[in-house]
């Protein structure tokens, strides 16, 4: 078996039998934690979707990585922080839809260990999480939905927030199961005067 995650400790039974379902149970229970949104986007000191919103380049935004020194990421500030507002575990961005990655990475050279930073700010925090037991939850999937860098998003910023979703080749989605998306309360975005 393998070695229970700290934060998982009061999970050990059941852990030994489903780990999944431990950290399931546990994130049930767990309830406050705290989600961050750090990246590439931070060197503006503006918000995670400036590239987008302020119609910024591929290319130019690309040259805010010299820029990147994550200089006031103290990963054990953090977790600390956590701790002393009594949350459960940290949720943070590890690659938003600008590509850049907070992580190592063989896939790319966009993230911070190649920017001024020089560090895997996403194993500083693992390990500050680890330490003061908390669960660290990373999120990356939503991100690599819209990518800013894949062509037909870029393409697609004129139609508004949804972009891809609702124009390009992804477009039957938003018509079949993903309706509600295109017709609903996202209505205005996929149709409306932002096209």
């Amino acid at each position: 078996m393998s070695q229970v995650p700290n934060y998982l400790k009061e999970y050990a039974d059941l852990y030994a039998t489903d780990p999944r379902a431990a950290a399931l149970q546990w994130f049930r229970e767990a309830r406050y934690g705290l989600f961050l949104h750090y990246g590439l986007y931070s060197v503006l000191g503006r918000h995670e979707w400036v590239q987008l919103r302020e119609k910024i380049p591929v290319a130019e935004y690309a040259k805010l990585m010299d820029d990147f020194t994550a200089a006031n990421f103290d990963a054990e500030r953090i977790a600390k922080f956590a701790v002393d507002c009594e949350m459960r575990y940290i949720n943070i961005t590890t690659r938003h839809h600008d590509s850049f990655c907070l992580f190592e990475t063989n896939e790319t050279d966009f993230h911070s260990v190649h920017a001024p930073a020089g560090r895997d700010l996403i194993r500083e925090l693992a390990e500050a999480c680890d330490r003061h037991g908390l669960g660290l939850c990373c999120i990356i999937l939503y991100d690599i939905i819209l990518d800013y860098m894949i062509l037909h998003y870029i393409i697609s910023w004129a139609h508004g927030p949804m972009g891809l979703w609702a124009h390009g080749p992804m477009a039957p989605w938003a018509h079949g199961p993903m309706g509600p998306w295109a017709h609903g309360p996202m209505g205005p975005w996929a149709h409306g005067p932002m096209i």
